[in-house]
């Protein structure tokens, strides 16, 4: 499930962090708090029409606790991200390589080199955009790229 990267923001937490920060679990739709479930629904209605629930989440991060859903639409996922009172804090939707600005295709395609991309996603998050790629590390493991609409890195 991709809906950890979605609810992890971009910020590297070391090995001090406290238990259970970061740590995503899966929830019923009956765990979320009225706020969260009313705000997932306006957004079903008003920017994912027709989309599929795939599930649910619940995470700690930096000691506040945000709540997530999976959506699949036309074959792609998007996983949207809520706080506590319902307000939508980020949307990460899959999208495809000839759909993102040329300097972040350049940019991806630059950091991957020879390795196989394996996903990309549109990350807006709280009124910032970048796009993320997946790169294929090894046998089974991954890289994440990251860069802004103009193909500068984003940390």
């Amino acid at each position: 499930m991709r809906l950890a990267l979605i609810l992890a923001f971009p910020v590297l937490l070391g090995a001090a962090q406290p238990p259970g920060e970061g740590t995503e679990q899966k929830v019923s739709g009956k765990a979320l708090p009225p706020a969260v479930t009313e705000a997932m629904r306006n957004y079903i209605k008003t920017d994912a029409a027709g989309a599929t629930v795939r599930g649910y989440s619940k995470e700690a991060e930096e000691g506040k606790t945000f709540y997530g859903v999976e959506l699949r639409i036309n074959g792609k996922t998007r996983d949207v991200t809520f706080d506590p009172e319902g307000k939508l804090i980020s949307v990460e939707q899959e999208v495809e390589m000839g759909s993102v600005p040329a300097p972040v295709q350049d940019a991806l395609k630059k950091a991957a080199g020879k390795r196989r991309i394996t996903l990309v996603e549109k990350i807006e998050k709280l009124g910032a955009t970048y796009y993320e790629a997946h790169v294929k590390k090894g046998l089974f493991g991954e890289d994440e790229v990251k860069v802004d609409a103009a193909g500068k890195p984003v940390s």
